[in-house]
């Protein structure tokens, strides 16, 4: 059985699961098929268990497939996640990264194509060490 991203909600402009912010966590990301990495350490915004948010100078297309490495400085390894990107928007001139991306998780499932169901452990693991800690449900 495949965990999947519901749409309840949307037509009210809620969203379908809380926000982790995590200090000091970050993402590196490559476009799906490339072997190196397009950008390495960018700052994490959000996280919840249906996608996330990052920080950029350097935007991947949106509609695109990527595959994403978060590390979180509570944890020795980082761990991977595909997803398809959302939205890339501008933040503005001054500031250090010029654009926010999102990113919506990709099935967690066993099958090709899908995140690990042991990265959607890793997330509740995160939403038990910063939910209470940083959002209220």
């Amino acid at each position: 059985m495949s965990f999947k991203i519901h749409e309840i909600g949307r037509k009210f402009g809620q969203r379908d699961y809380s926000r982790l912010f995590i200090p000091g966590a970050t993402v590196s990301w490559k476009s799906s098929g490339q072997d190196s990495l397009s950008e390495d350490k960018c700052p994490l915004s959000d996280i919840s268990i249906g996608g996330l948010a990052f920080l950029t100078n350097n935007p991947p297309v949106v509609k695109s497939e990527i595959v994403l490495m978060l590390w979180v400085p509570q944890k020795t390894e980082a761990f991977e996640l595909l997803g398809e990107v959302k939205y890339s928007v501008t933040r503005g001139p001054r500031l250090t990264y010029k654009y926010r991306v999102g990113v919506r998780f990709r099935p967690f499932d066993q099958a090709d194509g899908c995140n690990s169901l042991e990265a959607l452990d890793q997330i509740k693991e995160l939403d038990r060490i910063f939910g209470e800690r940083h959002f209220k449900k």
